[in-house]
């Protein structure tokens, strides 16, 4: 055996490609609107699930929602406040609804658990729970908590961009067709 020996090197299983898969809007009084959803997952930031909602007209929005607050909600009630999700069944299968909030504006979605939730699985053998916290730069997450900036001020098809210590003005139309604005 030579003097040299190479560093032993542990191998992640790549993460999963994006999650593309039409979602169901659920409004008032029970009707169903289909919505394009695109799940993603970074391994540098293993604790967020980046959720993007494209409605076939309007703006779409764009989430960033706790990994293991969605996963928990495929299965039991899961989340307060802005972000919740929980199980529910229907005819065609097992589903959750996910509620998103934001000020007065909500929204509700089904989603359904046995795709998303084998794609999760898949996000978990990529970078498991326990080693989430230590791929975290918690300077850069205090720095981005501190960030004072103003909100940007966009035209009405903006985007809304979630996430950590920045707010962001987006304007968008209800089901109904009514015209809403909302700084996040």
């Amino acid at each position: 055996m030579s003097g040299e020996q190479s560093a032993l090197r542990v191998r992640r299983p790549a993460p999963p490609p994006p999650l593309s898969l039409l979602v169901r809007r659920v409004t008032e009084g029970g009707a169903r609107h289909p919505v394009r959803a695109e799940f993603r997952f970074d391994p540098e930031v293993p604790m967020v699930v980046t959720l993007a909602l494209t409605p076939w007209r309007g703006p779409g929005v764009t989430w960033r929602i706790g990994r293991d607050l969605l996963h928990r909600g495929l299965y039991a009630q899961s989340g307060e406040g802005d972000v919740q999700v929980w199980p529910t069944q229907c005819d065609e299968g097992d589903e959750a609804w996910l509620l998103l909030e934001s000020g007065a504006t909500s929204a509700v979605f089904e989603l359904p658990v046995p795709v998303l939730g084998e794609w999760l699985e898949a996000t978990y053998r990529s970078v498991v729970a326990t080693a989430e916290t230590g791929v975290l730069d918690w300077d850069a997450f205090l720095a981005g908590l501190l960030d004072d900036e103003e909100p940007p001020v966009d035209g009405p098809a903006a985007t809304v961009e979630r996430d950590a210590g920045r707010s962001h003005r987006f304007m968008g139309l209800h089901s109904d067709g009514s015209p809403f604005s909302m700084v996040t």
